[in-house]
Parts: C-alpha cells; structure tokens; sequence
C-alpha cells in the first residue's frame, strides 16, 4: 500500500515479509532521487520475558526473552483488510497475522491532512507462557535512518533529522488501563526498539503514532536538565537499500 500527499508519502508492507512502514517528504525536485530521505519502522518480533527489575520495560541487560514465546514476525503470514474510507476523507485498514495461536493486528488510520499516520497494536486471545505475575510481553522493532541520530524521550523517539515514532504511555486492556513500557537497544549500529506490555488477560488495544515533524532534531545541546535524565542522543546507523515490491498507489 501506499499513499501521498505533497507533505507525506507512506508505504506499508507485509506480505511474507515483517510489517514496515516506510515514510518520507515528497520531493518533485530535478534531484528527488539524490534529496529524500527515507524513515523505517519495521516490526520484528514478539516475546515473553520477565520483568526481573521491575521497572516495566525490557532491558537486554538485565531480561532475556524466553525462548519458547519467541516469534520472528518475518516467518508470519499478514492479511491486508479492504481499505475503507470515511465520510471526512480518513482512511482506514488492518495488517492481521494469520496462522498464531493469538492474533497481531495494526489497525491503521490515515488523515490526508496529517504527515503522520496513527495505528492500533492489537494483541487478541494471547495466553502467556510463564506464570510469573512480573511477565511483560514484548514487541520489537527496528528504527531506520541514513541519518545518524537519536533521541529519546519517554513517550517518543525522534530517529533521523524528522521521522519520530510517538506512544501513549498506557494501553486499554478491557476497557481498562495497563502501562505501556518503551526501551531500545543499539545492535550492530541498528537501533532495535520495544514496546513492552505487563502481563494482561483479554484483547489489548496500544495506539502509537508514526509520522514526519515539522522541526528537525537538535543533535547538541537539546532539552533541559530534567528532561536530559530521560533522553539521550545516539549515534549509529548503516545505510540500507530497501527494494520496492507491488503496492497499491494512492496520491491527494
């Protein structure tokens, strides 16, 4: 799938592969090709651990995943919905996972109007492997930018000089409420970033944010002193070449 406005432009993949969003600034310029700069989130895995420090995240350095919940998104297979498309122009449809014992699905909406696109992590019918009280059930993903920074806030990460992936810090769990972790980790110069969900029964509702800001990063010297405890700037990316596939092209 993809779709275009002149300040946004998204592809979404799936099909045999991990679901990614690729997103970057249209630019119609003689020297488009030499000027965009493509962003990444891909997904890359989901896995139990136990959250042996308590604090509701997955830290590499303290949990590891527990081996028999550990499942590569890249050897699922994924549905696309039929795209709908609502009265005021918002467009809407689902990645789902076929063939688990629980279901993965991005339920994903559009507005034309935003440089950014708003989709649901539904988690439906999971049974947690570990009877431990302190499980966390993690999604992993990967953040992807030729340009070599990050930074980190509670709620956001801002990867690259626009692209940022923003979180609500909680998640509906049966019209409740569950805290919803976010940590990373730097591996091989890539940055591998997780969503972490405390142990829950029932289907969960996570709604993060991906999209373009209006201002770059500031690479030095950024935030005050009590927003520096929780951000941090990272170097450390490759360069990659992501090969196109067949999609569906939409432009506004």
């Amino acid at each position: 799938l993809f779709f275009e406005t002149d300040d946004f432009a998204i592809r979404i993949t799936g099909n045999e592969l991990s679901p990614q969003y690729q997103f970057w600034k249209p630019d119609n310029s003689i020297n488009a090709s030499y000027n965009i700069t493509m962003y990444i989130v891909k997904f890359i895995r989901i896995f139990e651990c136990i959250d042996y420090d308590g604090d509701g995240i997955y830290n590499k350095s303290v949990e590891e995943p527990i081996d028999a919940t550990n499942d590569p998104l890249s050897t699922v297979e994924w549905e696309f919905s039929e795209i709908i498309t609502d009265a005021d122009g918002g467009i809407h449809f689902d990645i789902t996972s076929v063939g688990l014992d629980y279901t993965l699905q991005f339920s994903n909406h559009f507005n034309p109007e935003d440089t950014s696109l708003k989709f649901d992590v539904i988690i439906k019918d999971y049974v947690f492997e570990t009877e431990s009280d302190n499980a966390l059930l993690v999604v992993g993903f990967h953040l992807v930018s030729t340009e070599k920074a990050l930074v980190r806030s509670t709620n956001q990460f801002r990867f690259g000089e626009y692209a940022f992936f923003d979180t609500v810090p909680s998640a509906d769990v049966g019209g409740g409420a569950v805290p919803v972790g976010l940590s990373h980790d730097i591996k091989s110069d890539n940055i591998v970033a997780y969503l972490s969900y405390p142990k829950f029964e029932g289907d969960l509702i996570h709604d993060p944010v991906i999209g373009l800001a209006d201002t770059p990063i500031e690479l030095n010297g950024f935030g005050s002193e009590d927003e520096e405890e929780n951000t941090s700037t990272i170097p450390g990316y490759k360069e990659f070449w992501f090969g196109t596939s067949a999609f569906l092209a939409i432009a506004f």
